[in-house]
């Protein structure tokens, strides 16, 4: 994929519409951020730990594709403006292995229950 990073500014009222949107889907790939849903509905959300607070601005890092004005799907990242910055996503993840393969880390996967639906 030629998806290329990019980095938007988001409100803490945006981020809880983010939040709700990902419930929407069912889930989506997220980092740094913890969801629960009950019965459908965005019951809790924390980022690095910490409730939302909705008048803090975020930065949130993701694909030129995700973020696409006009997508149906979590439109509220196609509401605000994009940085574009010049890395693709398969460059990122290569990038990042080959550093922990450099320092004798192994490469590895966990569940970390970022998004919870009860």
């Amino acid at each position: 994929f030629e998806n290329e990073l990019v980095i938007l500014e988001l409100t803490g009222e945006q981020m809880r519409e983010l939040g709700r949107q990902i419930g929407e889907v069912k889930g989506e790939c997220i980092a740094g951020m913890q969801l629960e849903f009950t019965e459908k509905k965005l019951t809790r959300m924390l980022i690095g730990g910490k409730e939302v607070d909705p008048k803090r601005i975020y930065r949130v890092v993701t694909t030129d594709y995700l973020s696409s004005p006009g997508r149906k799907k979590l439109q509220i990242l196609g509401q605000v403006p994009r940085e574009f910055l010049g890395v693709k996503l398969r460059d990122a993840i290569l990038d990042e292995v080959r550093a922990l393969q450099a320092a004798g880390k192994p490469v590895a996967a966990r569940v970390e229950g970022r998004i919870v639906f009860r």
